[in-house]
């Protein structure tokens, strides 16, 4: 019997060995992700493409999902724990082979940006800071900010310490509940530093207050 590394893919016009399911890699990867070991080829050829299913992406759908090839990838990534596991792992391996190359990519990429380049990336970190952490957007995050004026929703100030190494005025930082996820609102570094220092408890806030407002006793 012939050995199985030694046959040819069972795709026609395929010279490339077999190597799972009597594909070649590219056929099988393609079997994996299509639904079809010329799934990509066939999407191509389709008479009356379908559109992907998610909104606003204008990209066909792939032969055998509703959704585009880049879709389907996240859409797989979010609903199969076992595709999700094996990305984080093979994003893992790939991170800690190429950290250096990695990181001087990055350095070399930050220092030719222009300043407009550099806004947007900087503008782009920053929404997915605010969606990963707080679960809001950086349109959200601009309603509030107008709807209180660029102020501090405790103080009524403006923020004005200068973030690190720079002569830029940080923005307002934005305030949640750490239990429910819920956001309250957004304050000055010197507010949001101080509700943190009193645990964020409200009975402790107010027994401040009273202390604050009371007459000490002190010794004559």
């Amino acid at each position: 019997m012939e050995p199985a590394t030694s046959r040819r893919c069972a795709v026609e016009e395929c010279a490339k060995q077999a190597q799972a399911r009597g594909w070649c890699n590219t056929h099988y990867s393609r079997w994996r992700l299509h639904g079809h070991p010329e799934g990509s080829a066939l999407a191509k050829q389709k008479d009356n493409p379908t559109p992907c299913v998610e909104d606003g992406c204008s990209a066909e759908s792939m032969t055998t999902k509703d959704r585009c090839t880049n879709h389907h990838r996240k859409w797989r990534y979010a609903n199969d724990p076992e595709y999700r596991a094996r990305k984080r792992r093979e994003g893992n391996l790939w991170n800690g082979q190429n950290r250096q190359w990695w990181q001087e990519y990055n350095r070399q990429l930050i220092e030719s940006e222009t300043a407009e380049g550099r806004a947007r990336r900087l503008s782009r970190v920053r929404g997915n800071h605010l969606r990963r952490k707080y679960g809001i957007g950086a349109e959200d995050y601009e309603l509030m900010w107008q709807r209180q004026k660029g102020m501090c929703q405790i103080c009524g100030n403006p923020e004005s310490r200068l973030g690190h190494d720079t002569d830029t005025v940080n923005l307002l930082a934005v305030d949640h509940n750490a239990a429910t996820g819920m956001v309250r609102g957004l304050l000055c570094a010197q507010c949001n530093r101080a509700i943190g220092l009193f645990a964020h408890d409200p009975d402790l806030l107010r027994r401040a207050a009273s202390y604050l407002g009371s007459e000490s006793s002190r010794p004559q």
